[in-house]
């Protein structure tokens, strides 16, 4: 539960070039994801979270992972990389 109370949900959205559909699931780790992406092949284009990473590399091939240049950037300056 969330604070005071209230059950805490995550809204995923899929989007495509002719579609969006957002799906409400109770978490955000690898077997909401694994459901939400079963039967999915294609590229994902995400932010920095770990599980997608995880489930790419056991698709076997089916989806890869792109992630956005905010979590890129993001993963440069964690390195120590100068901000330009």
């Amino acid at each position: 539960l969330g604070s005071q109370g209230q059950a805490k949900w995550h809204l995923w959205a899929l989007a495509s070039s002719t579609a969006v559909v957002y799906r409400v699931a109770q978490g955000r780790g690898a077997q909401a994801a694994r459901e939400l992406l079963k039967g999915y092949s294609g590229l994902l284009m995400t932010d920095g979270y770990a599980v997608y990473d995880a489930l790419a590399a056991a698709s076997h091939g089916r989806f890869g992972v792109a992630h956005c240049w905010a979590h890129a950037r993001r993963k440069f300056l964690e390195c120590g990389a100068p901000e330009a």
